[in-house]
């Protein structure tokens, strides 16, 4: 458990409803946005271990979970940042076939490749989409060649079809 993370509320977002405002036939349309705005997702290794990583969004960093509480910044200094250099997060998610973490910056109108495996600063990297209208979300499909993605208006998702793996 990480104590005392650094946030803030993300400008820009302030607008969207929560799920208990959306008719009952949007469940299909719902479930693009199920933990979209997650600070917090489970990573897999290739050999079938498991961790958790977490995000800060006012450091623009994302952190390997400790297995005991620890404060946040104990964490960045016991070298357990995975991502920094990042603008606003909105979700991230790990691609089920190739293991690498996408993250949305709503902000910027992109996504992000990040390898959560090594430590990197991703001030400079080129993003893997851009152009998007404040991404939300980004998940995909079971076999990992769909990516699918939720943006505000005017489009509310979009749908990457064969989506290649690295």
């Amino acid at each position: 458990m990480i104590k005392n993370i650094p946030a803030v509320p993300m400008p820009g977002l302030e607008g969207i409803l929560p799920l208990e405002s959306f008719p009952d036939n949007f469940e299909y349309e719902w479930s693009m946005y199920s933990g979209c705005a997650g600070w917090k997702t489970k990573i897999f290794t290739e050999d079938g271990q498991e961790f958790n990583v977490s995000s800060s969004s006012a450091l623009g960093q994302i952190v390997k979970d400790p297995e005991t509480e620890t404060d946040y910044m104990d964490l960045v200094k016991k070298g357990n940042l995975i991502a920094s250099g990042l603008d606003w997060k909105g979700g991230m998610i790990q691609n089920p076939v190739n293991k690498m973490l996408y993250v949305t910056q709503p902000h910027k109108g992109t996504i992000l490749e990040i390898n959560p495996f090594e430590s990197k600063d991703y001030r400079f990297s080129a993003p893997i989409i851009q152009g998007l209208n404040m991404p939300t979300c980004v998940r995909f499909s079971p076999d990992g060649n769909s990516m699918m993605f939720v943006q505000l208006q005017p489009d509310l998702y979009g749908n990457l079809q064969d989506f290649k793996n690295k």
